[in-house]
């Protein structure tokens, strides 16, 4: 589904900075690290991300109860994605992402970010589609990714990148942002994905109270450059001790903005799967064998 809120054909755009940029909000320490290729930060905290996506195919409704329940809009900002793994897809297949995220207009200030899929030992399901991720970012996110590229035995040389060249290569178009102290990995990306997102937040104000459960919710609306739109309702804690009361808010908030129970219809696809269906089969079916992504 193609909505003329997303990419239109001439519009400006006010863009936040990259550490509100996307789902991935940890405090971060902005020294960028001495290192060659793209810059790195060092994050302070952990970060659990505890989302689920909902269908935005009545756009207009979904703005309307968001509205109706508290939430009101900030700044659309405007970003690109870029996910890398090796030719054996040995991050993916363990529900591992690597990306680089950076807003559209200044891939110089964006940064790696690693989302690591999470089995929590006390947590409930409901029969809900909830997904539950930790996220690092900056020297965090390379050092695990290096660890499971070790792991996996994944030390070949890519011959179709020469390290020398490898800042010159590009993938439709863009240059390809170049990974910091992995280049003996084979690592390319497998998708680019330019995202326009318009995140809500329950707001209080002098005459109007949230209600308890909208806090520390962020609700995202996101448009892609290949004409998919999907919505997410999330939040973040820090221990594990914490995602089943935040499981259970985000399922609240879906309800209250789609009217459906848990138990409901299937959950939207997110954006990345969707792209890995259209573009990517290779990669999705390897997913699909691995147990890292669902079958639709």
């Amino acid at each position: 589904m193609v909505l003329s809120l997303f990419f239109p054909s001439s519009r400006s755009y006010a863009f936040q900075p990259i550490s509100s940029l996307g789902t991935h909000r940890t405090a971060l320490n902005r020294r960028h690290l001495s290192v060659t290729g793209t810059p790195i930060l060092m994050q302070k905290e952990r970060c659990i991300e505890v989302e689920q996506k909902f269908s935005t195919e009545h756009l207009d409704a979904v703005h309307k109860r968001l509205g109706d329940i508290g939430f009101i809009p900030g700044k659309e900002s405007k970003f690109m994605d870029w996910y890398f793994d090796n030719t054996d897809f040995t991050l993916c297949t363990q529900d591992c992402w690597l990306r680089f995220r950076h807003p559209s207009d200044s891939p110089d200030k964006g940064s790696w970010q690693l989302k690591k899929g999470r089995r929590i030992s006390n947590y409930v399901s409901m029969g809900c589609s909830s997904t539950i991720y930790e996220e690092m970012e900056g020297s965090d996110a390379i050092d695990i990714v290096e660890t499971l590229l070790e792991a996996g035995s994944a030390k070949t040389k890519d011959m179709s990148i020469d390290d020398d060249d490898a800042g010159n290569a590009t993938m439709d178009g863009y240059a390809i942002p170049k990974i910091p102290r992995l280049s003996g990995y084979a690592m390319k990306p497998f998708a680019r994905i330019e995202t326009i997102r318009s995140s809500w937040k329950a707001i209080a104000t002098d005459t109007k109270s949230i209600d308890q459960i909208y806090d520390c919710i962020t609700v995202d609306i996101d448009g892609t450059d290949y004409g998919y739109t999907v919505g997410e309702v999330e939040t973040v804690v820090t221990t594990d001790e914490e995602v089943n009361d935040a499981k259970e808010k985000v399922q609240r908030v879906i309800e209250e903005i789609t009217g459906e129970e848990p138990s409901g219809p299937s959950p939207a696809i997110g954006k990345l799967e969707t792209y890995l269906i259209k573009n990517r089969p290779d990669v999705y079916e390897a997913c699909i064998k691995s147990g890292s992504m669902k079958s639709h």
